[in-house]
């Protein structure tokens, strides 16, 4: 499942862990990913042309480190407390 879309709300989240719920007596395990914002997406523009960030801010997160693996706060453009989420799940 994919998180953090921008302006991702806490309801929305909540109705996707319903669908996982509901799905879970046919699945075995389920994945959590935070959306990645890669130049070119729909998404990554969105964000460049909404001025939730900057190319340049971008960039240097990127080289600091910034991936799919490791998440930086930053880059979170939803409006879900993820903490409360995650104590829900476990």
């Amino acid at each position: 499942m994919i998180y953090n879309f921008p302006n991702q709300t806490t309801y929305e989240l909540n109705k996707d862990i319903e669908e996982i719920n509901y799905l879970s007596k046919n699945i075995d395990s389920v994945v959590w990913r935070h959306l990645t914002y890669f130049p070119g997406t729909r998404y990554y523009n969105y964000l460049i042309n909404n001025g939730l960030i900057k190319e340049d801010e971008y960039k240097e997160l990127i080289d600091r480190g910034q991936s799919f693996y490791h998440y930086s706060k930053r880059m979170d453009f939803s409006n879900v407390d993820y903490n409360k989420i995650k104590m829900r799940l476990h």
